[in-house]
C-alpha cells in the first residue's frame, strides 16, 4: 500500500532524479496515506469530512440556508439548481459513507431547502417536477440506501421514515399509465416491520445464527398494537369486532402472524427484530394518531415519552396534509386517470383502515386539533403548538377536496369561538405565539380563511344551483354540495372578525421574523379586497343576501364598518397608512428583505384602500376616515409611486379615485396638489413625465392617462395647470407676468401626448385612445389647449389623416377575435378624434377661421356613415350564451357577472361580464373551458368584445353628433353640407325605425341618433332648405314614428317618452318644410313652399299629413289626456304641459300642408272618431286641478289647441256645431275668470288667466265668428257678455288710446302701464 502510495507522487517535469519541492496537495496525500495504511485513501478522507469536520452539517446549512434567498426574486429556480448541486455530492458520498443521522439531516435539508410548507404549495408545478426529489425517487442509489434502509427500520425509527415520505410526497414524479405519483404505492404496501419485542415475549424460535445476522421465527402471532403501546388505548374496541377491525387484522396491522421470519438487528434486551412482514404504513399511521387521539381524551395525559410523542403525531399530520395536497394538484395532470376526490379518497380510506367502525383519520385529526386547543387555553405543558399548525394545514389541504367535512367541524370548533366561546386563536395568540414573536399558528390560520373564501367562491354556483335527488344510480352531487349557508355566513364572520382584531393590533406585537409581518399584512389585505371585490364587484342586486357570493356578505359587511368608519380615530385606518410607509422605507433601504413579501403587502394595501375608496361612493356613504387620510397622505402616495416599479400601478388607480371622489363634494373639491406641497408636485411630474419608460409597461402607461384625463375634467385646477403646463401655477403666472420670451419652457404631459399622437399610427391602440381621451378632457375643459394644438406642427394634421384613412368596420369583429382589439380600439380612437376635431372646429369659428370646416368635410366620409349605421351587435351570441349558460347552472343567471362601478374595466374581453370573477367561480365545471377553448368562458369572451364594439360606436355616434353641429353652424348656408345633413337625418330615423338592438342598447342609442336628427333638421329649417332630400325626411320620420309605437299613451307609460318627444318635434319641423307659412313667420315670397307639381309626391305629403293629424294629434291628444288624468304624479309626471304644447305645433303645422283644405270630410272624420273636442273641454274642465302652484297651465294648452284646430274653417264649424262655448264656459276655470270684476291683466295672479283671455277665448271666438258668420253673431255676444269684468277692462284700454293725457298730467315717476297692455 505504501509502494502504491509513492507511485501516486508527481515526478519532475524535467526528468531528472532530484528530489523537487512537494506541493501542499502532495504533503496532505502522502500523510493520509501514512495514516490510511490499510484502508481506501478516500473513503478515508470522507469519513474525516464527515466525522471530524461536519461537512454534511455545512450541507445542511448551505441548503436551508443559503439557496433559497439568492432565487427569491426567480420563483426559486437558482435555488433548485443549488441543491441539484449538493444533491450530486450527497450521491457521491452514498458508496463511502454508511446510513447515519448526519447524512439524513442533509439530505432532508436538501429535498426540503428553506421553504416553508404554505411556501412549498405555491411554487408552480413546473418548478415542482423539477424538485429535487423526484430526481431523489427516480436514483436506485438514493432510494436503496436512504430510503428503503429507513423504510426497513419502521416503526422502531419513526421520525426517518416519515420525514423521508413528507419530502418525498410533494413530489410529481409519476408511474404507470396512471399517473399517479409514484411515492404513494411505496406508503401502501411494505414487507418489514422492525421492532423492540416486549421483554417477556418468547414465542420465537432461532432458525440460523451466524457471525453477521441472526434469524427467528415467531412461534405465535406478535400482538402489533400491544408491542407499540397502542393496544391498551384501543382494547375496549376490539371486543365489538367491529368491520373495520376485522379488516385490519385481516391486513396484518394488529399482529404479526406465527410463523413470521425475522432479523435480529440487537441482540441487547429488548431484541430490536425486523420482520418479514406485509402491512400498509399509511394505515399503520392512522392508527398510531388515533392511539394519540385516545390518550388525549381519555387519561389526558401527555403524548410525550410515548411511541405516539408530539413530533412524530407532527409528522404523521405533516405528511397526511401533503398528500392531500399532491392529490389535489396532480389530479389536474392530462395523464391522471383519477379524479382529485378519487385520490384523496384512497388516500384516506387506507389511512382509515385500522380505526374503528363510523370513525376515519379526519375525525380523528380534529378530535387531535380540539384537543390542543384547550390544552393551549388552560396553559398546560403538555400543549406543542406544532400539532395545532399541523392540524391547520391538514384542514385546509383537505378543504380543496372535502368542503362539506371541513365547513361543518369549524363550525363547531372553539378555534374562532363557536357557540359563544372564547377564540382559542386568540388565547393562542395572546399566550404563546406572541410571546416568543413567531407566528406560524397565525400565518396557518390565514392561510385556512383565505381558503375559506376560496371555497366559498368557487363553489358558490354549484350551491345556488337546485339539489337532486339522490338515486342509486344517478350521478353524485357536484363537489362543495351539502354545506349550509348559515354555517358558512358564521364561520367566515368569526374568522373575519378575528383577522380584523389581528389586523389592528398588529402593530404593537414584536416579530423575530419581520417576513411573517409582511406576510399577515399582505394575505389580510388580499383577503379583504377579495371579500369586497366578490359581495360588491359583480351583481347588481339591490337584495344582497341573494347575491351569488351571499354567505360573504356578512363578512364582507362587518369590513366596511371597520374600515369603512365615517369619523374618529380608527387604528385600523392607521395602520394602512403605516403600510405604505413600512414599503418606502423597505424600497429606499441600502438591503432590502430577500423575500418579496414586503412589497406584496404595499401592493395589497393600495389595492384594498382603491377597494374601499371606490366602495364608499357605490354605496353612496359619507366621506370616511380613511379618504380623509388618504388625501392627507397624498404626497407619501407620490414617495410610495418613485420607490419602487411595481408600486405605480396601484398608486395611480388610488390616485384616479381620489381625484374622481374629491369631484362629487358640494362646493369646492379638495386640491391634491395643496397636500402634495410645491416640490414634492414637481418631483412626483418629473417622475410621471417618463410614463412607462424604461420598462415599457403599457398597463402603467394607459392608467397614467387615465388619471390625468381624470385631473384635468374633474376641479384640479392647480394640478392640471401643472399637467398642462409642466409649471406650478405660480410660476405660470409670473411668467406671463414677466418676458416670457427669457424663460424655457419645461416640457409637459400635454406636450408629450401631442407629440406622441403626431405618429398615432405606430401607437398601440389601447395607449392611443388613452392619450386621445386625455387631449380631449383637456380640451373640453381648458379651451386654450386648442391653440396649443394648433400652434403644434403635426398634431391636427395627423389625427386628420387618421379619420380620413380609417378603414370601415367590417363584421370580422364578431368572429375574429384576434383582430377585436384593433377594431373597437379603432372605432374608440376615431371618436375621441372627432371630439377634438369638434372642439377645435367651434374655436376655429369663434376665431374668424370659417374655412376650416369647408376644408375638414371632405375627411369625415367614414365619420358620417360609420357613426349612424347600427352597431354590430351579435344578437345570436349573446342570446345563445343566455340560454345555454341558465340551462346548464340553473337559478344562476348571466347578468349575475355583470361589472359594477368597483371594478371598472377598458373594452376588451373582460369589459361587460367579469371574465375574472367568472372563471374564480366557474373554473371547477367542465363547460367552463369546454372542448379546443370552446366553452363558456370564449363565449363570455366573445360576448365581451362584441358589445366592446357596440360601446365604441354608440361613443362615436356621440363625438359626430356634436361635431355635425357645429360644422352646421358654420356650413347651413353650404348646399353640399345640406345635403350631408339631410343624408345624416334621414339616416339616423331609418337606423331607429330598422333596430333591431336589446331595449337596453336601443334606448342609448336612439336617444342619441334622435337628437343629432333633431339639431342637423333645425338648421336645414332655419336656413330654409328647400333640397328634395329635406322634403324627403317627413316620410322617414313619419316611419321612425310608427315603428316606435303609434299609441302614445303606451309609449309615454315607459321609460321611452324622451325618445318619443324627440320624434315629435322631429315631425312637427319635418311638416315645416312642406307647410305653407305667411311670410312674417320667416319665408320670403319666393321662398315660401308651395305644393309639389309631382302629384304622386303631393298626394304623399297630404297622405301623411291626414294620418299624423289622426294618429299623433286627434288620436295622441286623447290618449295624453286619459294618461295623465289616470297618472297624475307631480313628482314624476309622465305627461308633461310640453307635450300637449307640441301636439298643438304639428296641428297647426299640418294644417298649413298645400291643399289639406280640400280633404275637409277627412278632417272632420278623424277629429270626430277621436271625441276631440269633448277631450280638450274635459282637459280644461280639470285644469283647475291640475296647477302647479296654482298655475292653470293646461288650461291655457287646451284653449290653445281649440284655436288650433278653429283655424281650419270646417273644424270651427263642428266645434260651434258641438256646442263648444257652451262646455268652455261651465268649466270651473271660465268661471273663474268672469268672477272678477275688473277683469285680469298681465299681472294679475295668476298671471295665465290673462294669457288664457287674450291668446286662447278672444282669437277662438274670432275664428268661430269667422267660419260661420252672422249666425254666430248672436251667440258670440253672449259668450262676451258672460266677461264683464274683461269687456270693461278692455273698453277703458281703447278709452285711454283715443284719448290719451297730456304728458303733464303723468306722475313724475312715471305711470304703471299694466292697462296699455291690456
Amino acid at each position: 500500500m505504501r509502494s502504491s502510495g509513492s507511485s501516486l507522487r508527481r515526478l519532475s517535469s524535467t526528468g531528472s532524479d532530484t528530489p523537487q519541492q512537494q506541493t501542499f496537495l502532495e504533503q496532505l496525500l502522502d500523510k493520509v496515506l501514512l495514516v490510511a495504511v490499510d484502508g481506501d485513501p478516500v473513503a478515508y478522507l470522507a469519513r474525516a469530512a464527515v466525522d471530524g469536520s461536519s461537512v454534511l452539517n455545512v450541507v445542511a446549512t448551505l441548503s436551508v440556508g443559503f439557496c433559497t434567498p439568492f432565487g427569491s426574486d426567480h420563483r426559486g429556480k437558482w435555488g433548485l439548481k443549488m441543491r441539484h448541486i449538493l444533491l450530486d455530492l450527497v450521491k457521491a458520498t452514498l458508496r463511502l459513507i454508511d446510513y447515519q443521522p448526519d447524512l439524513i439531516e442533509a439530505t432532508l435539508a436538501i429535498l426540503n431547502g428553506s421553504e416553508s410548507y404554505w411556501q412549498l404549495l405555491k411554487r408552480p408545478r413546473e418548478f415542482r417536477e423539477a424538485e429535487p426529489a423526484a430526481i431523489f425517487l427516480e436514483d436506485e442509489a438514493f432510494m436503496s440506501r436512504l430510503f428503503y434502509e429507513a423504510q426497513s427500520r419502521f416503526p422502531y425509527e419513526t421520525l426517518p421514515y416519515l420525514e423521508f415520505c413528507r419530502a418525498l410526497a410533494i413530489s410529481f414524479a409519476e408511474q404507470g399509465e396512471e399517473g399517479i405519483p409514484a411515492m404513494w404505492p411505496k406508503l401502501a404496501r411494505t414487507e418489514s416491520f422492525t421492532s423492540a419485542l416486549p421483554m417477556s415475549f418468547t414465542a420465537y424460535q432461532l432458525i440460523q445464527d451466524d457471525e453477521e445476522s441472526s434469524f427467528i421465527q415467531l412461534t405465535a402471532d406478535l400482538e402489533i398494537t400491544e408491542n407499540e403501546q397502542v393496544r391498551a388505548m384501543t382494547y375496549y374496541k376490539t371486543l365489538k369486532q367491529s368491520n373495520s377491525v376485522i379488516l385490519a387484522e385481516s391486513m396484518n396491522l394488529r399482529r404479526v402472524p406465527q410463523g413470521t421470519k425475522g432479523i435480529v438487528l440487537s441482540e441487547t434486551k429488548p431484541l430490536v427484530v425486523r420482520w418479514y412482514h406485509e402491512y400498509s404504513p399509511l394505515a399503520y399511521l392512522g392508527m398510531l394518531l388515533n392511539s394519540a387521539s385516545l390518550k388525549g381524551s381519555m387519561t389526558g395525559q401527555s403524548l410525550q415519552g410515548n411511541s405516539q410523542s408530539p413530533e412524530i403525531v407532527v409528522e404523521i399530520i405533516d405528511l397526511l396534509s401533503i398528500m392531500l395536497f399532491a392529490a389535489a394538484k396532480g389530479a389536474s395532470a392530462q395523464k391522471a386517470s383519477f379524479s382529485a376526490l378519487e385520490m384523496t379518497q384512497s388516500i384516506l380510506d387506507e389511512a382509515s383502515v385500522g380505526l374503528n367502525h363510523g370513525q376515519d383519520i379526519i375525525s380523528v385529526v380534529f378530535d387531535i386539533f380540539e384537543q390542543e386547543l384547550s390544552r393551549q387555553s388552560k396553559g398546560t405543558e403538555e400543549a406543542h403548538l406544532g400539532i395545532l399548525i399541523r392540524c391547520v394545514q391538514f384542514a385546509q389541504a383537505l378543504l380543496h377536496v372535502m368542503p362539506d367535512r371541513v365547513w361543518p367541524f369549524l363550525g363547531r370548533s372553539i378555534l374562532t369561538g363557536a357557540k359563544d366561546s372564547d377564540s382559542q386563536l386568540n388565547i393562542v395568540l395572546a399566550s404563546t405565539e406572541m410571546a416568543m414573536g413567531r407566528y406560524d399558528f397565525l400565518v396557518g390560520c390565514i392561510h385556512l380563511f383565505e381558503a375559506l373564501v376560496e371555497d366559498a367562491v368557487t363553489h358558490a354556483v354549484v350551491r345556488k344551483s337546485p339539489t337532486r335527488a339522490v338515486a342509486r344510480f344517478t350521478a353524485p352531487q357536484p363537489l362543495g354540495t351539502g354545506v349550509s349557508q348559515i354555517v358558512m355566513k358564521n364561520v367566515l364572520l368569526r374568522f373575519q372578525r378575528t383577522m380584523i382584531h389581528v389586523y389592528e393590533s398588529l402593530p404593537t406585537w414584536k416579530f423575530v421574523q419581520m417576513d411573517q409581518k409582511f406576510e399577515i399584512n399582505s394575505r389580510l389585505s388580499t383577503i379583504f379586497h377579495q371579500l369586497l371585490t366578490c359581495c360588491f364587484g359583480i351583481e347588481d342586486q339591490p337584495d344582497i343576501n341573494q347575491k351569488l357570493n351571499g354567505s360573504l356578505i356578512p363578512a364582507a359587511e362587518h369590513t366596511i364598518n371597520v374600515l369603512l368608519a365615517p369619523s374618529g380615530t380608527d387604528l385600523t385606518q392607521d395602520y394602512l397608512t403605516s403600510i405604505l410607509q413600512e414599503g418606502v422605507y423597505q424600497a429606499l433601504s441600502v438591503e432590502p428583505p430577500n423575500s418579496m413579501y414586503w412589497v406584496q403587502q404595499t401592493v395589497s394595501a393600495l389595492e384594498l384602500i382603491t377597494t374601499l375608496l371606490r366602495l364608499n361612493t357605490m354605496l353612496e356613504y359619507p366621506r370616511s376616515r380613511l379618504e380623509e387620510q388618504m388625501l392627507e397622505s397624498v404626497s407619501l402616495l407620490a414617495r410610495t409611486y418613485t420607490s419602487y416599479p411595481m408600486f405605480r400601478q396601484p398608486v395611480i388607480e388610488l390616485l384616479d379615485v381620489l381625484v374622481q371622489n374629491a369631484d362629487m363634494v358640494n362646493g369646492q373639491p379638495v386640491s391634491l396638489l395643496s397636500h402634495m406641497g410645491q416640490d414634492a408636485a414637481t418631483q412626483f411630474l418629473e417622475v410621471l413625465l417618463l410614463i412607462d419608460e424604461p420598462l415599457c409597461n403599457r398597463g402603467l402607461s394607459v392608467t397614467i392617462w387615465k388619471l390625468l384625463s381624470k385631473v384635468v375634467s374633474k376641479r384640479q385646477q392647480w394640478f392640471a395647470i401643472f399637467v398642462l403646463t409642466g409649471e406650478a401655477p405660480r410660476k405660470v403666472i409670473k411668467k406671463r407676468m414677466s418676458d416670457s420670451s427669457s424663460h424655457n419652457h419645461r416640457a409637459s404631459l400635454l406636450q408629450v401626448a401631442l407629440d406622441r399622437l403626431s405618429n398615432i399610427g405606430r401607437l398601440q391602440p389601447r395607449t392611443a385612445s388613452a392619450m386621445l381621451e386625455f387631449v380631449a378632457f383637456a380640451a373640453d375643459s381648458w379651451p386654450w389647449i386648442l391653440a396649443i394644438a394648433e400652434r403644434h406642427p403635426y398634431f391636427l394634421t395627423a389625427i386628420t389623416d387618421y379619420v380620413s384613412q380609417v378603414e370601415t368596420v367590417s363584421n370580422t369583429t364578431q368572429n375574429r377575435s384576434n383582430q377585436a382589439e384593433v377594431e373597437y380600439y379603432k372605432i374608440q380612437i376615431t371618436s375621441y378624434i372627432t371630439e377634438i376635431l369638434a372642439m377645435y372646429t367651434h374655436y376655429a369659428r369663434l376665431a374668424g377661421k370659417n374655412s376650416y370646416a369647408k376644408d375638414l368635410l371632405p375627411n369625415l366620409a367614414y365619420v358620417s356613415k360609420a357613426a349612424i349605421v347600427a352597431p354590430e351587435y351579435n344578437a345570436s351570441l349573446h342570446s345563445n350564451l343566455r340560454q345555454n349558460f341558465e340551462a346548464r347552472f340553473g337559478d344562476c343567471k348571466l347578468t349575475a357577472f355583470k361589472r359594477t362601478s368597483l371594478r371598472p374595466a377598458l373594452l376588451g374581453d373582460s369589459f361587460y361580464y367579469d371574465l375574472d370573477l367568472a372563471h374564480q367561480m366557474l373554473k371547477l365545471d367542465s363547460g367552463w373551458k369546454g372542448r379546443d377553448r370552446g366553452g363558456f368562458a370564449a363565449e363570455f369572451a366573445r360576448a365581451n368584445v362584441n358589445l366592446s364594439v357596440v360601446e365604441a360606436q354608440i361613443s362615436l355616434l356621440h363625438s359626430w353628433k356634436f361635431l355635425a353641429v357645429e360644422l352646421s353652424k358654420s356650413l347651413a348656408k353650404d348646399d353640399e353640407y345640406q345635403k350631408i345633413m339631410a343624408e345624416v337625418v334621414t339616416d339616423c330615423l331609418r337606423t331607429n325605425a330598422q333596430n333591431t338592438l336589446p331595449q337596453v342598447v336601443f334606448k342609448r342609442l336612439a336617444q342619441s341618433r334622435g337628437d343629432l336628427a333633431f339639431a342637423l333638421l333645425q338648421c336645414l329649417i332655419k336656413a330654409h332648405s328647400a333640397r328634395p332630400e329635406v322634403k324627403s325626411i317627413l316620410f322617414t320620420a313619419w316611419d321612425a314614428m310608427r315603428a316606435h309605437g303609434r299609441d302614445l299613451a303606451t309609449v309615454f307609460d315607459n321609460d321611452q317618452a324622451p325618445y318619443c318627444r324627440t320624434l315629435l318635434k322631429i315631425l312637427c319641423l319635418s311638416l315645416q318644410s312642406h307647410a305653407s307659412l305667411h311670410p312674417s313667420q320667416g319665408f320670403t315670397n319666393h321662398e315660401r313652399p308651395q305644393s309639389d307639381p309631382r302629384p304622386s309626391a303631393a298626394n304623399a305629403t297630404l297622405t301623411t299629413s291626414l294620418e299624423i293629424l289622426k294618429v299623433i294629434v286627434a288620436h295622441g291628444f286623447r290618449s295624453l289626456t286619459t294618461l295623465l288624468h289616470s297618472h297624475n304624479n307631480q313628482n314624476n309626471p309622465l305627461v308633461l304641459p310640453a307635450d300637449f304644447a307640441l301636439l298643438s305645433a304639428i296641428l297647426r303645422t299640418s294644417l298649413q300642408v298645400p291643399g289639406i283644405e280640400r280633404h275637409t270630410t277627412t278632417l272632420l272624420s278623424i277629429f270626430a272618431d277621436a271625441q276631440t273636442s269633448r277631450y280638450t273641454s274635459t282637459l280644461l274642465s280639470w285644469s283647475d286641478q291640475l296647477t302647479t302652484n296654482r298655475d292653470p297651465v293646461y288650461g291655457e294648452l287646451s284653449i290653445n289647441f281649440l284655436l288650433e284646430m278653429s283655424v281650419s274653417p270646417a273644424l270651427a264649424e263642428a266645434l260651434a256645431v258641438e256646442g263648444i262655448l257652451n262646455h268652455i264656459s261651465n268649466t270651473n276655470l271660465i268661471k273663474y275668470l268672469r268672477t272678477s270684476n275688473r277683469g285680469f291683466g298681465p299681472f294679475d295672479q295668476p298671471a295665465r288667466m290673462y294669457n288664457i283671455w287674450v291668446r286662447g277665448i278672444l282669437p277662438l271666438l274670432l275664428n268661430l265668428l269667422h267660419a260661420i258668420g252672422a249666425s254666430m253673431a248672436a251667440e258670440i255676444s253672449a259668450a262676451l257678455t258672460q266677461f264683464p269684468g274683461q269687456i270693461a277692462r278692455a273698453n277703458t284700454v281703447f278709452t285711454y288710446y283715443s284719448n290719451p293725457p297730456p304728458p303733464s298730467s303723468l306722475p313724475a315717476m312715471g305711470v304703471k302701464d299694466e292697462e296699455t297692455r291690456g
